[in-house]
């Protein structure tokens, strides 16, 4: 309801266009997630946010953060490689018959 058609050719950019929006819901609600504890948190992300970001304005606030969000590719094959190592460690220390 809250996406124009000007913000559609955004949208159908595709995976890297979700990262922009999921950073961008991080970055309008830094002030109240840092106030929070763990399952405030997950209160927020389940209850507030979504309806934060129901009405036009705040969804065209969010498109338009989302648009100026710059990827870095370097740092993100870097947080890949790490993530991955650390899902390898991971699978290392689990019970060889689980795996």
């Amino acid at each position: 309801a809250v996406v124009s058609t000007q913000s559609t050719g955004f949208l159908s950019e595709g995976p890297d266009t979700l990262f922009k929006v999921a950073v961008s819901l991080l970055k309008l609600s830094r002030n109240e997630l840092i106030s929070q504890d763990f399952e405030e948190m997950l209160k927020y992300f389940r209850v507030s946010l979504p309806k934060r970001f129901m009405n036009k304005k705040q969804g065209q606030k969010l498109l338009s953060t989302a648009a100026s969000v710059k990827i870095n590719p370097g740092k993100l094959a870097v947080w890949e490689a790490q993530f991955h190592q650390l899902q390898d460690e991971k699978r290392s220390l689990q019970d060889p018959v689980r795996r």
